[in-house]
């Protein structure tokens, strides 16, 4: 037995990629394969769909619908499947999705702290090939994977910048974009999801 859902989502998938990103970190935070993004580099941020299985056979996707067909109607689309279930209880499924959402914010502490250690390595490692680097420069490069202030906060702890957090950020965004995101968000895009599910358990 099989069940899909499908949500679309009228933000295009380029604009929301590095939101995405997190929510997909923050969904498989606690699970086994929840380290798998460790290789972190310049190339790797995925641009067409971010994918997730868990152990009770429940597969979450978000991707780029537009590249699949020009002409659908939303840009972005998110499948939840139950995948090769015994029961046939629609609701358990549903309601198991929903635990699932609703836990998901409260691990974005858990992935900052697994973004710093690998950011902080790179910073490092970086520095020791280049000892000139700016930390302009290395922000720029990996901005998509620094999802929260307290990441670049962290980051600017380890260089020996004599100024003002607040203030290097403010000339940094004279220059360059970059986008933070907050328990807040995480939250809010959790319960559209969650009120879609139990819209759709009543239909």
């Amino acid at each position: 037995l099989r069940i899909d859902i499908a949500t679309d989502i009228s933000k295009s998938f380029d604009n929301i990629s590095k939101f995405l990103d997190l929510t997909h970190k923050c969904i498989r935070a606690k699970e086994n394969e929840g380290k798998a993004w460790s290789n972190v580099d310049e190339t790797d941020l995925n641009t067409s769909n971010y994918l997730y299985r868990n152990r009770f056979k429940l597969e979450i996707e978000f991707y780029n619908k537009h590249k699949e067909n020009t002409n659908a109607n939303y840009p972005t689309r998110m499948e939840l499947r139950f995948l090769r279930i015994s029961s046939k209880d629609f609701k358990l499924h549903i309601n198991n999705a929903i635990a699932l959402w609703e836990s998901m914010p409260a691990n974005l502490e858990l992935v900052e702290k697994q973004m710093i250690g690998i950011l902080t390595e790179k910073l490092l490692q970086e520095k020791s090939c280049n000892p000139k680097l700016s930390l302009s420069t290395f922000v720029y490069k990996y901005s998509k994977y620094i999802y929260t202030q307290n990441i670049l906060k962290a980051l600017y702890s380890e260089t020996d910048l004599k100024r003002s957090f607040r203030y290097w950020l403010q000339d940094y965004r004279k220059n360059y974009c970059i986008e933070f995101y907050t328990k807040t968000d995480l939250t809010n895009f959790s319960k559209n999801i969650i009120k879609s599910l139990k819209d759709y358990s009543k239909s």
